[in-house]
């Protein structure tokens, strides 16, 4: 039963990689860098002076056999620090390089960064994510894709919170759903689709909660058609349905009660709810 406080879908633009980064010894001759690679992918090995590892949470480890991912920043002695991040074996870039302002920063897997764009790859090479940060804040732009190459996701920022049109997508180009947001809020319409395209939802938000909301299964029956009131109370009417199309239970609401309800056998025959008989015997 659908509950008043249904929150918009998270888009999972930020990767979920968070989590405590202490640095290794400079690398030596016996970690074997790849130079080449590295210096293809935009950092040059023979410029580094630190390298952490990590495995698939994000989460530091102590040594490369473990790890998924690797760390290489270059510091100056007061300036910012420039990082970058790959994966392991292959020393594939994970991450384009991004400036840190201060070295706390090498603290996280997932830094905040004051100014620039943050881009990260998948190892088949394909585009994962995309941003920029604007004085430390999420700004314009913000998309996702599926390992196969095809959108998953986008979002808009303003000073770090979520404006406008979002949108989610399938791994196989169709759209999953959109929504309007105003300061990080769903607000307006809120539609969502099943992968085959069939309408799922329609529903109107505000401050993230559900206004109206209608609902349809797979098979395109409906399941919902119901509005709630300023103080989250449902009213209207609650369907669900036998594999043969057969209707096999429908709920009135009407101030959160349920004023009236009715069940059918698979045979479309009403049943009396209390005996558990049918209320008309079949033809």
């Amino acid at each position: 039963m659908l509950q008043k406080n249904y929150q918009a879908v998270s888009l999972g633009l930020c990767l979920g990689l968070m989590g405590s980064v202490a640095l290794a010894a400079t690398p030596s001759k016996k970690n074997p860098p790849a130079a080449a690679q590295m210096k293809a992918a935009g950092m040059a090995y023979a410029e580094l002076t630190h390298v952490a590892f990590f495995d698939v949470a994000g989460r530091l480890v102590s040594s490369e056999a473990a790890a998924k991912y690797e760390r290489r920043a270059r510091l100056s002695k007061d300036g910012p620090v420039r990082v970058q991040d790959f994966y392991v074996p292959a020393r594939q870039k994970y991450s384009n390089q991004y400036v840190l302002d201060n070295r706390s920063q090498l603290n996280q897997f997932m830094p905040r960064i004051h100014n620039g764009a943050i881009m990260y790859w998948y190892e088949n090479g394909k585009p994962k994510m995309k941003g920029q940060y604007v004085k430390g804040q999420q700004e314009g732009e913000w998309t996702n894709w599926h390992p196969n190459g095809q959108k998953s996701a986008q979002l808009y920022y303003e000073a770090g919170k979520v404006n406008g049109a979002g949108a989610r997508w399938y791994a196989n180009g169709k759209k999953e759903s959109e929504m309007l947001f105003k300061q990080d809020l769903a607000e307006g319409p809120w539609v969502r689709w099943y992968e085959n395209g069939q309408m799922r939802s329609k529903m109107l938000m505000a401050r993230n909660e559900v206004v109206e909301v209608q609902s349809w299964d797979e098979a395109g029956r409906q399941t919902l058609d119901m509005f709630y009131t300023k103080e989250g109370k449902r009213n209207g009417v609650q369907t669900e349905w036998f594999s043969n199309d057969q209707k096999s239970s429908e709920l009135i609401f009407k101030d959160d009660e349920v004023i009236d309800r009715s069940f059918w056998d698979t045979k479309g025959n009403l049943i009396n709810e209390d005996l558990g008989d049918l209320m008309y015997p079949e033809p």
